[in-house]
Parts: structure tokens; C-alpha cells; sequence
């Protein structure tokens, strides 16, 4: 490795073309194709989040929300955390809602931990959402006689 730094550094480092013959282009990845497909192994999952990571995002639909993961890390300890149940439609298990974030698991029972992000249209009554928490927008204001009042809007929740 020091040699191949020094050679570069002197700019005497060999110039290998790559050859065309067998060369492909993969194109920008969407928010679209970067629907999770929760039939494989927790390592493959947890490896889609990482490489969405934050954009376009690694994502799927659950509770009438579309639910945008990141910032996942391999969970190799095998105890399931206690915490809410997570109905994921399409995968093996539900997740489950820790403090620690969220846990997903792949068809091989595995676990990936995952922080969830999902901006939704609520009313302040019902968040926090599964322990989400706010993030960009908080929603209800103060009203007459300091009363917090109901108040609809966009919000950002975070699953730590």
C-alpha cells in the first residue's frame, strides 16, 4: 500500500486501461427501486439500507406510511429486544420498536437494527407514533388560556 501512495505521489503509478468487453453502467438509483425486498437474508437487508443511505433511502410501506430507513447496523447478539410490534407487509416478522431504533428482520431470522424516518400527514394527538419522535415540525400550538389546540400538518418522525 505505501508503495502504490509513493508511486501515485510520483506519478509513476502504471496506467491500466479497463477494457470495455464485459463492462456495464448502473444507473442512478431512485426512490422508486429502492423499495426493500424483505424475502432475503437480514445481512442483505441491512446492506440495501446502507447503500441507500439517506438518498434515495431503502424504504417500505407500513401502517398507511412509507417508511424510509437508515443508518443500519447488523444485529449479531440474537436476543430480541423487547419493545412494540412493527407489522412490515411482505416481511418474514413484524419489526419491532426499541429505544434503541428499529429492529427488521430478514427471511433468515436475523436482525438488522435500523433507524426509521417517516414524514406523514397526523394530528397532533397521535404522536408520538410508536415511540417516533418529532424531528423537523412540531405539531399542535398553544391556544387560548395556553390550551394546546389539534392541529393537522406535515411531520417528521424519527426512530431513534
Amino acid at each position: 500500500m505505501v508503495q502504490a501512495v509513493r508511486l501515485i505521489a510520483e506519478g509513476k503509478a502504471p496506467r491500466l486501461p479497463q477494457p470495455e468487453e464485459g463492462a456495464t453502467y448502473e444507473g442512478i438509483q431512485k426512490k422508486e427501486t429502492a423499495k426493500i425486498n424483505w424475502d432475503q437474508p437480514a445481512e442483505a437487508i441491512h446492506n440495501w439500507i446502507r447503500g441507500n443511505d439517506k438518498v434515495p433511502g431503502a424504504w417500505t410501506e407500513a401502517c398507511e406510511q412509507k417508511l424510509t430507513f437508515f443508518n443500519s447496523t447488523l444485529n449479531t447478539s440474537g436476543l430480541v429486544p423487547e419493545g412494540d410490534a412493527l407489522p412490515i407487509p411482505g416481511a418474514h416478522r413484524p419489526g419491532v420498536v426499541t429505544k434503541a431504533g428499529l429492529i427488521l428482520f430478514g427471511n433468515d431470522d436475523k436482525m438488522v437494527r435500523a433507524r426509521l424516518w417517516v414524514t406523514c400527514l397526523l394530528k397532533a394527538t397521535h404522536a408520538p407514533v410508536l415511540g417516533l419522535r418529532p424531528h423537523r415540525k412540531t405539531l399542535g400550538s398553544s391556544g387560548e388560556n395556553g390550551k394546546n389546540q389539534t392541529q393537522e400538518g406535515t411531520l417528521t418522525l424519527i426512530c431513534p
